[in-house]
């Protein structure tokens, strides 16, 4: 691959590894994943090709706030290169709270607003993230924007397929839990919602994207960032 530079390794996943690069054409920095053929998952297109799934999916959400911008895919030997654009000082969201410990309301809700959106804009292309936690919201350290990290990325389900995958709440198992007092009652009003026990009962994207507390004003009528 002489079209980047690559200078780092920085993480492994069930589905490949990425690597920190920068193009040498015009300097941006990029991610490059690496995903063996035996381990990616392909689709056919309306032209009868059959193309590599997670580039497809990517092309089809780049451009969406929120979403990292897809780059290139390449084919080297029995590997896939997928080539997605990278912030110079970034962090995963998760990363940030171990960092700095506790995140400001204002701040959560900035970072709140934008995951939002971004899940809005990829529902609008038919596209739902399959995978979305801190560890997979990428911040910009420079601007406090996000991007989404894409490790499962899929159609978007019907309602059939809803139903059946999110009838229970993911299970904490043994992990290490932190206790805060929250004292704003429209988050509580909304965080009573969406983790509701009866899937039922939790809100569609639409009302949370609505609700008072996602849309918080400051005094001069803009978002609260």
């Amino acid at each position: 691959m002489d079209m980047y530079d690559f200078s780092g390794h920085l993480m492994d996943g069930a589905f490949g590894s990425v690597y920190s690069a920068i193009r040498r054409a015009d300097g941006l920095p990029v991610a490059v994943k690496v995903v063996r053929n035996s381990s990616a998952s392909y689709l056919t297109n309306e032209s009868g090709e059959t193309i590599l799934a997670e580039a497809h999916f990517l092309w089809v959400v780049s451009g969406i706030e929120g979403c990292i911008g897809f780059v290139d895919v390449h084919q080297v030997g029995d590997r896939h290169l997928l080539v997605m654009e990278r912030p110079l000082r970034s962090s995963d969201l998760f990363q940030v709270l171990e960092k700095v410990g506790n995140i400001p309301k204002e701040r959560c809700r900035c970072f709140f607003r934008q995951i939002v959106d971004a899940c809005v804009g990829c529902l609008k292309r038919n596209v739902v993230h399959g995978d979305l936690k801190m560890e997979n919201v990428i911040v910009d350290l420079d601007t406090d924007r996000i991007g989404f990290r894409f490790r499962q990325i899929r159609r978007r389900p019907t309602d059939r397929q809803r139903f059946r995958n999110h009838r229970s709440l993911p299970s904490s198992g043994d992990a290490e839990t932190s206790i805060h007092i929250i004292d704003d009652a429209e988050l509580l009003s909304l965080l009573d919602r969406m983790l509701a026990v009866d899937w039922r009962k939790r809100p569609s994207l639409k009302q949370v994207s609505d609700h008072p507390w996602t849309n918080k004003l400051t005094a001069n009528g803009e978002y609260v960032q």
